[in-house]
């Protein structure tokens, strides 16, 4: 099967993500780690953690702390037809564990 999307960092595949789901504005995908999942990996899973805390942060001024090095990755978002959409600026993209979530 072929994933919907690729994670890419630079030349190097983060991770496949195979959408199965919609909930509208985000489609719901299974994610696949790539050989660069290692590099980009503990961005995510604190980005995971503070949501979990969320609740001591209602302003969502924390955010900013993880979003922002996520962003500086310079990730980028591969269709199947290889357009590519850079991360933060045209696609969102959360991944908690196997699922991902995708906005673009």
């Amino acid at each position: 099967m072929q994933p919907t999307w690729r994670l890419m960092h630079g030349p190097n595949l983060v991770g496949d993500l195979h959408q199965y789901a919609v909930d509208m504005p985000w489609f719901i995908c299974r994610f696949v780690p790539g050989p660069d999942w290692p590099a980009v990996r503990e961005l995510y899973e604190a980005f995971a953690q503070w949501q979990d805390r969320r609740e001591a942060d209602p302003e969502g001024i924390g955010l900013l702390e993880f979003l922002g090095p996520i962003s500086d990755l310079g990730l980028e978002l591969e269709a199947s037809d290889g357009t590519r959409m850079p991360v933060f600026q045209r696609a969102l993209v959360w991944i908690r564990g196997d699922i991902a979530r995708v906005r673009c």
